[in-house]
């Protein structure tokens, strides 16, 4: 559970539940240009820097940009290996801190109409990475768009980025209403980017926190804030992460503070047993998470996929007894062609093609 306590009860209710897999991480933001990306990245260095093995998908298909703040040029992308001309190990690129990264590709249009064959091959490759990964983390889209929502569907652990200005604010409050809709057990974690000081953080974040908590019944958790650093832009400029660049900047340490709260524990060990966590974030965020290991008991039922309409390869009630990223997978599966359903019916019918649907966002390469 992010930044929280774990959770008692059937691990089919949890959305998450698996046979033992890495924890698995959505960032996502309600507009574009907040500084997802660059958070997602350099909180993963920050881990895999403190000896945690972190993976990140860049799932913003078509329009990824990670491998671009890494100043990374990839050879590969998906498309190759959903093509069959690679393997997942000539896709994957590694960066500071032993992280991995599978580049989403950008400028590519397929990789945002992916059909359920060419999720199925993804689905096959990314299990490699179960035995070597402590957290996967997902870098997806911004916005409300099918793709994105059939993420954030899949997932229990979810980190929303907003900024202090007003349209960020409520296209954060769009989607953190659409998560809570769309799937109920979902732990939401605010982080607050390019604030002026500490207090401008906890503004913006009890500001939506309370107008979450009147009108849906139920608020995130503040997981911390990032200052608006000029190093941050400079690093960006030089496609260097940040927290390698300059380590000793203001917004570095509010990164790391917040990875430590996402840092897997022993089984039965808290936060609160070992001390106070980052000084900025909330206690409630500081409490325990259920470490990769806690959950190797849970033994999720097998994901039932039925997808209709054309060029839905999946039988009804076909029966897919995956756990860990191959179940993340085949949930966001599902989830897809559940929206994209919801959509032909708020339009008036036509087909249920996911090809026929495809998202835009602009270019994340503002700060942190």
């Amino acid at each position: 559970m992010l930044m929280g306590d774990s959770r008692d009860g059937d691990p089919r209710d949890d959305p998450q539940a698996g046979a033992g897999g890495p924890r698995i991480v959505a960032v996502t933001s309600g507009k574009g240009g907040v500084g997802k990306s660059n958070f997602t990245l350099n909180a993963a260095i920050s881990l895999g820097l403190s000896g945690v093995r972190v993976a990140i998908l860049d799932a913003d298909l078509g329009l990824g940009n990670i491998d671009t703040l890494l100043g990374a040029t990839p050879r590969y992308n998906l498309l190759d290996l959903i093509r069959g001309d690679v393997g997942l190990d000539e896709v994957v690129i590694t960066g500071p801190g032993g992280i991995r990264v599978i580049p989403g590709g950008s400028g590519i249009p397929e990789l945002a109409r992916l059909s359920e064959d060419e999720l199925t091959k993804i689905m096959a490759s990314l299990t490699q990475l179960e035995s070597q990964t402590d957290i996967f983390m997902l870098d997806t889209g911004a916005g409300l768009g099918p793709g994105v929502m059939g993420f954030l569907k899949a997932v229990r652990d979810i980190i929303v980025i907003v900024t202090p200005e007003p349209t960020s604010i409520t296209d954060a409050y769009a989607m953190i209403k659409a998560i809570y809709s769309e799937n109920p057990g979902a732990e939401i974690g605010l982080v607050v980017n390019m604030v002026r000081d500490a207090g401008e953080g906890r503004h913006v974040a009890e500001k939506l926190g309370l107008v979450t908590q009147r009108f849906i019944g139920r608020r995130p958790t503040f997981a911390g804030y990032v200052p608006n650093d000029i190093l941050v832009r400079r690093a960006v400029m030089r496609q260097e992460p940040f927290i390698t660049a300059y380590p000793q900047s203001a917004a570095a340490r509010c990164i790391r503070a917040i990875a430590r709260s996402l840092e897997p524990l022993p089984r039965g060990v808290t936060r609160a047993a070992i001390g106070p966590g980052a000084a900025q974030v909330a206690p409630a965020a500081a409490a325990a998470m259920a470490s990769p290991a806690a959950r190797a008991g849970n033994t999720a039922g097998a994901t039932r996929v039925t997808a209709t309409g054309t060029g839905a390869a999946t039988r009804a009630g076909a029966a897919r007894p995956y756990s860990g990223l191959a179940g993340l997978l085949w949930r966001m599966l599902e989830a897809r062609f559940q929206v994209f359903q919801a959509f032909q019916v708020s339009q008036g019918g036509g087909g249920s093609d996911p090809r026929a649907f495809s998202e835009d966002k602009p270019a994340d390469t503002d700060q942190s």
